[in-house]
């Protein structure tokens, strides 16, 4: 600062007391008097021309100096209410920015800040105003922070607070993730176990622990109809905090298959028991469906063939091997020629009982093999065969030799012979194991396989040879696609269905389980899980899939939720909605199943209903659509 500028600040002060006229010259919003008085501690000089002289000195230019920077200090205003732009209270609380909460979860950002005057305080989400009807639940501001409770995956996104006053301006954006997933399995290994064969008067507990985000519901299913409590003379409890149903005290009208249906807004996921209640009054053993099974062995190899008997009375077990005498299987009183392989002994338990094995397997030991039980009641029995092959022997080099007396020539050839155990051609076109059909309809089951040499397919039904006489209507089997059909199932064809395919080289076998549905009138079903939340870039194509079960014709239709006047509900508690595809003259169920948007905006975001009804009642399901925007890439 030169001595020219001192003179500046000081002049006043030397000229006398500070008028309003001075005040009204100062510029600086900090030096703004506020209802104060201002004084400067500086007297009056005689003259202006004594005081030019007097600069001329470097002693007192450098007092002017300091008392420059007094009169600085001096001259401010008496109030100390001080004006300050917007400041971060705690600043170290917001270092996180991302943010990612469980779905359902409440999510709570916090932007405190302090100034002079109070600044305000403003949200936005991805650069919009956010405002309390963008949200379905809407949000609280409370105390600098916003709550959103029970979050959905639409409520992801960045959410930034700006906090200003007169005097400026900061804003933090925190992003929030919201994770969610589909129901899934806590413990699949113990759900192995599908036949649960138990005394009458003793308690079964089913259970289906899963997992979800959020946590998914469990509904039981007895038979494909949803059980209730008083469905059961004796009731159930559910124990929902362990995933279990427990029947108390069961009777023989307890049998049946038993499903969990476990499912949230993002999946749905089922597993079936089967029940088997034996009555205390005396009868034979009872042999689990499907074992022993069939094997296919090489040559060297060792053997296992299993077998489940539950019996009361305490049962005997033996396994014999079905021979030939005199070329013939059968003897004259029509029973078969066995050998016993294996029978109790004094300190032989059932759980050993229930193995056959055999080391070192030869040609000798291919055939049929019977698991009999017997007790004081009957006998029951089960059979399986054992195919047993080497590897190929044709495989090696043949060579040619041609010659005479004027010379040889020879050419050689090596043979590969490859040989392949069967194998399922489309596994995961088989995943679906429980398959409920309303009466009347057609069923077809499919088993496609490859092998070399080509393998065979046989039916089984609960575990016995499936033939056409064993069925009123009989049933068709197409080979060269592997596939069973029955036409018009009636409640009777409920069941197992088991496909083995093998050849000389190895067995493969799987099973359906078939539930028929009587068609008793009610209202459609959704299949749960669909129509399924979205989200889907500006500019894209998009569907929704919903599956309707109905007995009568089902009439279906979509639709979009709006809102009018700022209202989502109408004065009857009715949604406000659009309709967007009803089903024409020749609109097919399946066309309707589908509603496709094209070129999607943020307009159309928001929720959508699939609306099904019949002369019985409606049913509806909602999912909700997300639009965001693409990436943008600079030119």
């Amino acid at each position: 600062m030169g001595p020219m500028e001192i003179l500046s600040v000081i002049a006043p002060c030397i000229a006398g007391p500070v008028t309003q006229a001075d005040l009204s010259t100062v510029n600086d919003p900090l030096l703004m008097p506020q209802r104060s008085e201002w004084s400067c501690s500086c007297r009056k000089a005689n003259g202006c021309s004594s005081l030019s002289r007097m600069l001329m000195r470097p002693s007192i230019l450098l007092s002017l100096v300091l008392l420059s920077q007094v009169l600085r200090t001096e001259c401010r205003p008496a109030n100390t209410d001080e004006a300050m732009a917007p400041q971060w209270a705690h600043p170290e609380k917001m270092e996180k920015k991302l943010h990612a909460f469980p779905a359902s979860g409440t999510v709570k950002f916090r932007c405190q800040a302090s100034g002079n005057p109070n600044p305000t305080l403003k949200w936005y989400k991805n650069g919009r105003e956010f405002k309390r009807d963008h949200r379905i639940r809407g949000f609280k501001v409370h105390v600098w922070t916003i709550i959103m409770e029970s979050v959905v995956p639409s409520d992801k996104g960045n959410y930034t607070c700006v906090v200003e006053n007169q005097y400026g301006s900061i804003n933090h954006t925190y992003q929030l993730d919201v994770m969610a997933m589909a129901p899934q399995w806590a413990h699949p290994e113990k759900m192995g176990k599908k036949l649960h064969a138990v005394p009458a008067s003793k308690t079964v507990k089913f259970r289906c622990q899963a997992s979800g985000n959020p946590n998914p519901t469990v509904k039981w299913y007895k038979n494909g109809r949803e059980f209730k409590r008083d469905h059961r003379i004796r009731g159930f409890k559910v124990r929902d905090h362990v995933w279990t149903i427990i029947m108390e005290s069961v009777v023989p009208s307890d049998k049946g298959n038993y499903t969990c249906v476990v499912e949230n807004q993002y999946g749905s996921i089922n597993h079936t028991y089967q029940l088997d209640v034996m009555e205390h009054c005396p009868h034979r053993p009872i042999l689990q469906a499907g074992l022993p099974a069939n094997c296919t062995a090489v040559v060297g190899s060792v053997v296992e063939f299993e077998c489940k008997v539950f019996s009361d009375p305490q049962p005997q077990i033996q396994w014999l091997k079905h021979i030939e005498v005199n070329g013939s299987r059968v003897g004259s009183d029509g029973l078969p020629y066995v050998r016993v392989l294996k029978t109790a002994g004094l300190n032989t338990t059932d759980k050993e009982m229930e193995i056959l094995q055999l080391r070192n397997v030869s040609f000798d030991d291919a055939g049929e093999y019977t698991c009999l039980a017997g007790n004081s009641i009957g006998f029951s029995h089960q059979s399986a065969w054992l195919t047993v092959f080497e590897v190929p022997s044709d495989k090696g080099n043949y060579t040619c030799v041609v010659e005479n007396q004027y010379g040889s020539i020879n050419h050689t050839h090596q043979l590969d012979v490859v040989a392949m155990a069967p194998q399922w051609a489309y596994p995961e076109k088989m995943e679906t194991k429980l398959h409920a059909v309303p009466a009347n309809k057609t069923v077809k089951f499919r088993c496609q396989a490859s092998g070399n040499p080509n393998p065979t397919l046989k039916w089984y039904k609960n575990g016995r040879e499936f033939k056409r006489d064993h069925r009123i209507g009989g049933f068709k089997v197409r080979d060269h696609v592997w596939t069973i059909i029955m036409e018009s199932v009636v409640p009777s064809d409920k069941g197992n269905y088991t496909c083995v395919v093998e050849n000389q080289y190895g067995s493969i076998n799987h099973t359906y389980q078939l539930d028929v549905i009587e068609r008793s009138p009610h209202r459609p079903i959704l299949q749960a899980g669909l129509p399924a939340n979205r989200t889907a870039v500006v500019g894209s194509d998009m569907e929704f899939e919903c599956k309707v079960f109905s007995v009568p014709q089902p009439h279906i239709q979509w639709l979009k939720h709006i809102e009018v006047n700022g209202r989502r509900v109408g004065s009857d508690g009715l949604p406000y909605v659009r309709v967007l595809k009803t089903a024409g003259l020749n609109t097919t169920d399946k066309e309707m199943e589908i509603l496709q948007l094209r070129n999607v905006s943020f307009d159309d975001a928001g929720e959508y209903t699939c609306l099904a009804g019949n002369s019985i009642g409606f049913s509806h399901h909602s999912a909700w659509l997300t639009v965001v925007e693409g990436c943008r890439t600079k030119s």
